[in-house]
């Protein structure tokens, strides 16, 4: 069974060149601030693929997903889409979570400890092919300043408990590669990173940010298009394709 691997497309999708295999699987944020309009373009793109089988979950970006959860099937219509839950596919048993520990205001986020445990807590035991949008700790984690962002949590509900033969996630963009550790190879997909520009985009961006938490706290961010477009481009100016889909047999 091949499979290709990716995560963290952020509207770049079409940028990339995905290698023919038996199975895709994105593990969150496909878009940048998680509009609609998004979302439909993601799932167009998906719908050109030639896989068999197309499994998506959702990441911290991915806005309206959290938002409106009901509509998650109807815009994702050319893939599998995970929520904490599972499906088989010839014979592997995969299962999908968009949770994180919260980071920065966005979405899919819980506090460590309790109340993300319980999200870990439903992985059946028996999970061939594991996918979270967040890393285990300590484990293609780390962030631009070296520091591990991973869940703890996640860390021993993969190593103690589920064992799965394949681990793939995201949200770290650094972070990408994959390693081997004990039964299970873990892999994190991430496919952009951050353009290093100078003083005054790293402000412009800081405004932007400000500006789609404020429109998301007052619930106007479906409303305010002019907004969402804005803080659309001013992501998507920042993310460039760094690196490849990751491909294994397993």
């Amino acid at each position: 069974m091949k499979i290709i691997c990716i995560s963290d497309t952020h509207n770049l999708h079409k940028d990339l060149k995905i290698p023919d295999g038996d199975i895709l699987i994105h593990a969150g944020d496909m878009t940048c601030v998680g509009g609609i309009d998004e979302i439909k373009e993601f799932n167009e793109w998906l719908g050109t693929l030639p896989h068999r089988h197309k499994i998506v979950i959702a990441g911290n970006h991915d806005v309206y997903l959290e938002s409106v959860p009901s509509m998650a099937k109807i815009l994702i219509t050319n893939g599998i889409y995970l929520n904490d839950c599972g499906v088989e596919i010839e014979g592997l048993k995969i299962w999908g979570s968009p949770i994180s520990p919260n980071y920065q205001g966005w979405v899919f986020g819980r506090e460590r400890g309790e109340e993300i445990r319980k999200h870990w807590e439903m992985i059946p035991e028996d999970t061939d092919i594991l996918i979270t949008h967040c890393p285990p700790f300590g484990i293609l984690d780390f962030d631009p300043k070296g520091k591990h962002e991973g869940c703890k949590d996640l860390l021993e509900t993969v190593q103690q408990k589920i064992k799965p033969r394949l681990h793939v996630f995201g949200h770290l963009h650094d972070a990408h590669g994959q390693v081997q550790i004990g039964e299970t190879t873990f892999i994190n997909a991430s496919i952009v990173n951050t353009i290093q520009y100078g003083k005054s985009m790293k402000i412009v961006r800081n405004i932007a940010i400000q500006i789609f938490q404020i429109l998301k706290k007052i619930k106007h961010i479906f409303i305010n298009k002019s907004g969402l477009r804005l803080n659309r481009k001013v992501y998507e100016l920042q993310m460039e394709v760094v690196f490849s889909p990751i491909t294994l047999e397993i």
